[in-house]
């Protein structure tokens, strides 16, 4: 899926409710502010591509054995770690996620809980 993303123009909306996300039209250019959570039991199912992915700087405690042996064997034993943004995807819950609605109706779909919407 690949949508232009909107850069201006916002306008907040009290009418949206966690309930009639389903019944918009996926063409629309709505987007919302969400909080979500993937629940437990849909950890494997969602592990191999997670919704929401998110920029994050990955610190390096939470690099893999595998990323940090890469990076010794390329840079040495004195490669210094300096932290990155990369897009990540993972199971964590979301806060203030903006998601347009073809997005989460799809994520809405495949089991996701939709705690909150924001405005």
């Amino acid at each position: 899926m690949m949508e232009m993303l909107p850069a201006g123009d916002f306008k907040w909306s009290h009418l949206f409710t966690v309930q009639n996300f389903i019944d918009l039209d996926p063409d629309s250019d709505v987007g919302f502010f969400v909080d979500a959570i993937k629940p437990n039991e849909l950890h494997d199912k969602l592990s191999d591509l997670p919704p929401f992915p998110e920029a994050v700087s990955v610190p390096e405690d939470m690099q893999s054995d595998v990323t940090r042996d890469a990076r010794k064997k390329q840079y040495g034993s004195n490669g210094k770690y300096q932290p990155t943004k990369k897009l990540i995807q993972n199971l964590a819950p979301k806060t203030k996620y903006i998601a347009h609605v073809r997005a989460l109706q799809l994520y809405i779909k495949l089991g996701v809980k939709v705690t909150r919407i924001h405005r």
